[in-house]
């Protein structure tokens, strides 16, 4: 999305601006697989109690929330005007792969570092690097919320007791 910085690889203008198709590459918010799933069961407990045990009894539900989604896609960026270009957005700028490293061999998947640093490499002094735009692929994002309810008839009203719990997995999801 060119001029727009709402998602992480978002950029405000193109790097080189002599060279727009630098500029094709995965949207920002592309995510070629997504997946959320939920479910809610009323529990058929105490339909036939009154009283005291049917107040307690009566009304529950839980239900469940399954996402699981691809990482959005983002490049690396050097962070200073390498190409020496004098434009006001040289935090855009990318570097080049480093010989025998591409997109498909840059990812390592560790928590610890995402992508391999040994995969780039800082172009020459007054040119632009060529790793394209959003050319990897970031952390997958898999959550699992579960919640609990207790309706209760007070008169013509009905009070709704909840328990939520996001993220019940406690799994750790990172941004690239």
């Amino acid at each position: 999305l060119q001029g727009s910085s709402d998602f992480l690889t978002g950029a405000g203008s193109a790097v080189d601006w002599w060279d727009i198709e630098f500029e094709r590459g995965r949207s920002s918010f592309d995510v070629p697989h997504n997946l959320v799933v939920n479910a809610i069961y009323e529990v058929p407990w105490g339909k036939n109690l009154t009283g005291v045990k049917g107040a307690f009894a009566k009304g529950w539900q839980f239900s469940v929330i399954g996402t699981a989604s691809s990482g959005l896609p983002f490049h690396p960026i050097i962070g200073f005007d390498r190409a020496g270009d004098g434009q006001s957005d040289t935090d855009m700028q990318r570097p080049s792969w480093a010989p025998g490293r591409n997109a498909e061999n840059a990812i390592v998947g560790d928590v610890n570092g995402w992508f391999d640093p040994e995969a780039f490499v800082l172009p020459a002094g007054g040119t632009f690097g060529n790793v394209a735009r959003n050319s990897l692929r970031g952390p997958n994002l898999r959550v699992v919320d579960f919640s609990t309810f207790k309706n209760q008839q007070i008169g013509r009203t009905v009070l709704q007791l909840r328990l939520e719990i996001f993220n019940l997995l406690n799994r750790a999801n990172f941004a690239p």
